[in-house]
């Protein structure tokens, strides 16, 4: 063959098959048949597979998490939004020997956890605290400084029931000295929507 024939070849393969040619497109194709030398094993045809029977869906068992003798278990948790809220009473006077009640209304559904005293703490007593109508001290108890509830103590680890929206959260504070004392207090805790 000469040259020329060589280039009419060519042309017929570009024409024919693109401009990479016949070997190009061949080449191409051998790229994904893979043959049994490619393999690093052996793969068994098609009719020496096992048959499995299919199992109706409701005998099936569930599948296993790895690793694991048991199945998996799934509990939805419910979102909440909690977010941290604190409730300021007063600053109010406390007349010597006298009780004074203190009453904030929160606006939003709200659950206290932990007073802190921010104002004096001689000589004033906590006789009750009610969420609404319902007393979150024991009844026999006796009153309860608000010296106990520094900033600097522990917390208090009380859980106060949640007041709604249209209630009250109020105190009950008496003055057991001689001199006018001034009651703040703190109610951390939280919202809950």
């Amino acid at each position: 063959m000469s040259p020329r024939d060589e280039d009419d070849k060519a042309k017929d393969d570009l024409d024919e098959f693109g401009i990479g040619g016949a070997a190009r497109v061949e080449k191409a194709r051998g790229e994904f048949v893979f043959g049994e030398p490619e393999f690093v094993g052996k793969i068994p045809p098609r009719a020496t597979l096992p048959v499995v029977p299919a199992t109706p869906p409701a005998t099936r068992k569930p599948p296993r998490a790895p690793f694991s003798g048991r199945a998996p278990v799934i509990s939805r948790i419910q979102p909440t939004r909690k977010k941290p809220l604190t409730v300021r009473f007063g600053p109010a006077a406390v007349p010597p020997g006298q009780t004074v009640t203190v009453a904030v209304q929160p606006q939003v559904l709200f659950r206290g956890e932990q007073l802190v005293n921010v104002g004096d703490e001689d000589d004033l007593y906590i006789q009750g605290l009610f969420v609404g109508r319902k007393s979150q001290l024991p009844s026999f108890q006796n009153p309860i400084p608000v010296s106990v509830y520094r900033e600097s103590m522990m917390d208090s680890g009380q859980l106060f029931d949640t007041c709604d929206p249209a209630l009250f959260i109020t105190f009950q504070i008496s003055n057991i000295g001689v001199v006018p004392r001034t009651f703040a207090m703190n109610m951390r805790g939280v919202t809950v929507a």
